[in-house]
């Protein structure tokens, strides 16, 4: 578990002042699974809720459109990642 909070914190870099695209989420959670998850990772999956939120459960991390918002580089979007991962590791 400490390799994988390692990894989320000093991983990923970039700053931007928009809404990430969900496309980048994507790229995100794939480097975050690739090495952490071999046997498998949840699917993920966007909500159209403007709350910002995200939540995992049944093998799947939701993340809402208000949190492509809110998250304000790829370093906070890894952090909500890795902490949904870290519910689902812990399953």
């Amino acid at each position: 578990m400490k390799q994988l909070l390692i990894g989320i914190l000093f991983t990923m870099m970039g700053f931007s002042a928009q809404a990430m695209s969900f496309s980048n989420v994507k790229i995100i959670y794939m480097k975050l699974v690739l090495h952490n998850f071999p046997g498998g990772a949840p699917m993920l999956s966007l909500d159209k809720s403007r709350d910002p939120n995200a939540d995992e459960g049944e093998g799947v991390i939701h993340v809402t459109a208000g949190m492509l918002t809110f998250a304000r580089n790829n370093d906070e979007m890894a952090l909500v990642l890795g902490h949904e991962l870290g519910h689902f590791a812990h399953h």
